[in-house]
């Protein structure tokens, strides 16, 4: 028996914070309309969920979007409210701050993408590796990233290009390093 509804039932459902989809799916799968447009959602899409990926849509933010930044850890309201963040849409003196701070405009972006404010994106400060490191503190480095890459095959760790170059200066190769103990297990 095909089951009918009106539009009015759609807005209904809709203004319950019950979506187009959800609602026709009820209905086909046995619901009265009645039912199928105020029985509240239940389970991970609380009404309170439901409010704020229509605040999301509403500020342009697509459904896609708003998940991965609750799944990222942001907070309903952030997640909805925080506008899509174009490449064209950061502010020259923003980038120009940045850049005095010695912060590229791809890490610039990317902070800001990330969630992190304007003002902390464009001022903290890149931390650079310790260059002055002895030639044991780089005998040390690479025997644990050996033993890491020993005890995980699948997902094997890189030797940094500048800690090989060092061995090499050492005439030595990354084969000759002795694996280092990476942590007490006991």
């Amino acid at each position: 028996m095909k089951r009918t509804y009106r539009s009015e039932d759609v807005a209904e459902a809709e203004r319950n914070g019950i979506n187009y989809e959800t609602f026709t799916r009820r209905v086909r799968n046995g619901w009265t309309v009645e039912e199928a447009k105020t029985r509240p959602l239940s389970g991970r899409r609380s009404m309170e969920k439901v409010r704020y990926a229509q605040m999301a849509a509403e500020n342009g933010v697509s459904d896609n979007t708003f998940g991965a930044r609750l799944k990222a850890g942001w907070t309903l309201e952030k997640a909805a409210t925080t506008p899509i963040l174009n490449q064209k849409s950061l502010d020259a003196d923003l980038i120009q701050k940045a850049e005095r701070n010695g912060i590229s405009y791809a890490l610039l972006y990317n902070r800001i993408r990330k969630g992190w404010n304007e003002e902390r994106a464009a001022t903290e400060k890149v931390e650079k590796p310790k260059e002055d490191m002895t030639d044991e503190e780089v005998l040390e480095v690479i025997g644990r990233i050996k033993t890491m890459r020993k005890l995980n095959k699948e997902f094997p760790m890189t030797y940094p290009a500048p800690m090989v170059e060092r061995i090499t200066a050492m005439g030595m190769t990354v084969d000759e390093v002795e694996p280092r103990r990476v942590m007490d297990l006991g």
